[in-house]
């Protein structure tokens, strides 16, 4: 089969995905590819017949012309059934996030043209989605829910059974906390505005920012985030624009391995224990926050400040990298 991948955009056409979508294609990638009466199920619920359900190869993140596919299973028949039978199921997994435009016809498009280069002869565009998501088909021609997966996972192994449900009622109780997303103009340009203000940053004071691009957002989707080239690769920034927090933070690195690292801080800083489990470390500081985000003008002196701030962390903990006596940290 070939497989024309390559690399997504990500720029304004391509919105960001949760962490629990990625949860859900993985745990459909490892269900397909380890479990046949799972794959057995799902294929039936999508209309294919029992004979042709034998999954031949799973691909994740499939990218062509036509954008992205969530994952594509290959089907092929069983020896008694034809052998020249073969299905594609092009699954798109949403749990929160909006339709981008004409989806459910490009995935059809891929389909067809999959089918007219003899990657398979049969094809099924599948819509994976929590119950409540699912109003229609909304274009696809099967829909399965996270409610019939959680039926037929790992029905003869509890302790994996268990684990997965719980990825998949998170991943529901994700879609009832949140909604559908729906792109956010004001947010989306908040975010073009601050990506522009960095550039220029860096260029005034030659930061080393890695700015992020611009993209689809929605509604308080008000987190900023980047690295820097003048800091190790487990250093990341976050501005919390909303209350006004930004932070430098070092991931998997606990309080207790910087020692060196809260008599270097400056009037306004903290040092936190950050992450589920307190596992990472991040110097804190507080800017004003911003309430509008439709008012560029208003929010430019915040992220400003913001800036100004990232840039002081990163001064500090730069010029002790340069001392070469920091064991805990890598070098950048």
């Amino acid at each position: 089969m070939s497989t024309d991948q390559g690399e997504m955009d990500v720029g304004l056409g391509a919105p960001r995905r949760s962490i629990q979508e990625f949860w859900v294609d993985f745990l459909l990638e490892e269900e397909f590819q380890a479990d046949p009466a799972f794959a057995s199920a799902f294929a039936a619920a999508c209309g294919v017949e029992s004979g042709h359900s034998c999954v031949e190869r799973v691909f994740h993140s499939y990218s062509d012309s036509h954008g992205e596919a969530d994952l594509i299973v290959l089907l092929n028949s069983k020896p008694e059934a034809d052998p020249s039978h073969k299905t594609a199921l092009l699954i798109e997994n949403k749990i929160n996030a909006a339709f981008q435009p004409d989806q459910a016809a490009r995935y059809k498009l891929r389909g067809e043209r999959g089918a007219q280069r003899g990657d398979w002869t049969h094809y099924k565009t599948v819509l994976v989605a929590p119950a409540k998501y699912v109003k229609s088909t909304h274009g696809f021609e099967a829909v399965v829910t996270f409610e019939q997966l959680g039926e037929w996972i790992c029905r003869h192994d509890e302790p994996r059974r268990k684990f997965k449900l719980d990825r998949l009622q998170r991943a529901i109780d994700k879609k009832n906390a949140t909604g559908v997303q729906i792109p956010d103009a004001a947010m989306t340009e908040f975010r073009r505005s601050y990506s522009e203000a960095m550039e220029a940053f860096n260029e005034a004071h030659d930061t080393g920012f890695i700015v992020p691009p611009p993209r689809v957002a929605y509604y308080d989707d008000n987190w900023l985030e980047w690295r820097s080239k003048r800091l190790p690769d487990n250093c990341g920034f976050r501005h919390l624009s909303r209350t006004g927090i930004i932070e430098l933070a070092f991931k998997n690195v606990p309080v207790t391995d910087l020692p060196w690292l809260e008599p270097l801080l400056a009037d306004g800083m903290a040092l936190s224990a950050v992450g589920t489990h307190g596992q990472h470390t991040a110097i804190r500081i507080r800017v004003d926050p911003i309430s509008n985000f439709a008012d560029l003008g208003a929010a430019h002196s915040s992220v400003a400040a913001a800036l100004n701030q990232a840039k002081r962390m990163q001064d500090l903990v730069v010029a002790k990298l340069a001392d070469g006596d920091i064991p805990k940290l890598p070098k950048a």
